[in-house]
Parts: C-alpha cells; sequence; structure tokens
C-alpha cells in the first residue's frame, strides 16, 4: 500500500480560532484550509493525499448535513487508514454515517456538561468522571441500542466542579428551625444575589411540626430554566416550626458575569 504524506486537510469556517490548526502547526505538520464541505472530495482525489482530516462544525448550533458522496468519501478515507475527525456532522436523508443512523433535530445543552464516560486512548490521560468545559451548546442524540458505537464523551446534567458525582444528590437542601411553631403566612425567597444565572432551576418547599416528617406545600420552577430572583409564596397560615427548601441546580455561571467559572454556584437567602 502507498504510504500517505503527512498532510492533514482541515475544513473550518474560523481558520485563525481553529485549535486543530494549532495542534498541527505544534506537531510540525503539512495541512491545507477549506471551508466548505464541497472540500470533502479532495480527500477522493488522486493527486492530493492526506494521511488525516478534520471537518469543524461549520454552521453551529446547527449540524453540517453530508451528502451521500461525501459520506462515501469519507468512509473510503478512514477505511484506507485515513485519520478523521469529524465534528457535528449527520447524513442528508435516512442515510447512516459510519453505521449509525442519527436523529434529525440537534438538542440543546442549557444545563448539561460533558463529562469522560470511559477510558479510551483518546481520554486516558484526563480520566472517567472527569467534566470537561461546555456550555450553551447543542448536540445529536445518539441512538439506543446502537452496537456500532463506542461511546468516550457524554453530555448530562452534572453534580460536581472538576469530577462528575455519581449518584448525584436530588437537591441541596436546607432546613430552617423557627424554635417554635408559628403560623405562616406567606415566604420571600431571593435567589441568584443579583447574578441571574445563580438562580436554582427549582426549588420545593416543605413544612413540618416537628423535624421528621415533611409535608410538601409548594414547587417553584423557573421560566426559561430558572427560578425568579424574588418569588413570594403565600403559606395561608400554615402552621409550622420546620421550613425545609429543596433546591435543584445544574446550569453554571457565565464569565462575564463574575469575572471568572464558577460551577454549580446557588446563592439563596429570604424571610
Amino acid at each position: 500500500m502507498q504510504e500517505r504524506e503527512e498532510r492533514v486537510l482541515v475544513i473550518t469556517s474560523e481558520p485563525e480560532a481553529c485549535e486543530f490548526i494549532s495542534i498541527i502547526k505544534m506537531l510540525n505538520m503539512a495541512y491545507e484550509v477549506e471551508s466548505d464541505l464541497e472540500s470533502i472530495e479532495l480527500l477522493d482525489q488522486a493527486d492530493r493525499k492526506y494521511s488525516g482530516a478534520v471537518i469543524c462544525s461549520l454552521t453551529y448550533p446547527y449540524p453540517n448535513v453530508l451528502t451521500e458522496k461525501q459520506i462515501e468519501t469519507l468512509e473510503k478515507f478512514v477505511q484506507k487508514d485515513g485519520r478523521l475527525y469529524l465534528e457535528f456532522s449527520k447524513p442528508s436523508g435516512s442515510k447512516s454515517l459510519f453505521g449509525v443512523t442519527f436523529g434529525e433535530t440537534p438538542k440543546r445543552a442549557l444545563h448539561e456538561r460533558i463529562f469522560v464516560l470511559k477510558d479510551h486512548y483518546v481520554s486516558k490521560e484526563i480520566g472517567v468522571n472527569t467534566i470537561l468545559e461546555e456550555h450553551n451548546s447543542a448536540f445529536l442524540p445518539l441512538p439506543k441500542n446502537e452496537q456500532n458505537i463506542n461511546e468516550i464523551l457524554r453530555y448530562e446534567r452534572l453534580i460536581g466542579t472538576y469530577k462528575a458525582i455519581f449518584p448525584p444528590p436530588p437537591t441541596y437542601q436546607v432546613i430552617l428551625d423557627l424554635e417554635s411553631s408559628y403560623p405562616i403566612q406567606k415566604i420571600i425567597l431571593h435567589h441568584g444575589g443579583g447574578i441571574k444565572t445563580c438562580c436554582p432551576e427549582k426549588v420545593r418547599i416543605y413544612a413540618s411540626p416537628n423535624g421528621k416528617s415533611f409535608s410538601l406545600k409548594e414547587t417553584l420552577e423557573g421560566d426559561g430554566g430558572l427560578v425568579q430572583e424574588v418569588a413570594e409564596i403565600p403559606f395561608h397560615n400554615t402552621e409550622a416550626r420546620f421550613i425545609k427548601f429543596g433546591y435543584e441546580k445544574f446550569l453554571r455561571t457565565k464569565k462575564d458575569t463574575v469575572g471568572d467559572w464558577l460551577t454549580d454556584t446557588l446563592l439563596v437567602g429570604g424571610k
């Protein structure tokens, strides 16, 4: 078999920001940059010999849509020992892509983050359950019970800073002891500390006369994913000594709001 040159084809709409190009330069490998999916045909030309190809997402948050001819070219390239990185792409129509049939609609990952699912040579330096930062993203859900997939990374709602905690705790819980039983007219909760993304996604409020048996009184769910910053909950003179709050929080804060990334940040006050 004829040896391939160490030349990589990179297809990207943003060559200045493409980190793959920086890596290829560090490895002192030759490369060519194109900006459209039609350039996939170059992998099948006799006068163009590539050892690898990097095809980035060109229309994010919408996936690349590959024609039947482009898919055949890529599959043929890999069969001939070419190395391929193919990002956020799906076939047009019902044709499979490397034996996998994807759904038609991408899923937005508003609260989900990526974590390392299993040991693999591409993730061996990272470690299983390590969280990789990804925010307000989109992905193509994998089909269930698919035998041709080796899933290394996964999007999921996670608890943890650097490592995912399994099983994740269902809620962050706070129990308020009033020291005596009182008729409660209403509860006012303040969330976020002025930063909307530090608000929870869901709040459950319970009452108890003894701190042992709690009854659910109210559930707050956010408009657009986050509970409002100030919430007033009527309690209708419910008699209770203990009030329990259960908070669900997955969304990460934005970098430009607090100066740096904060993980699983939840700011709560009340009266």
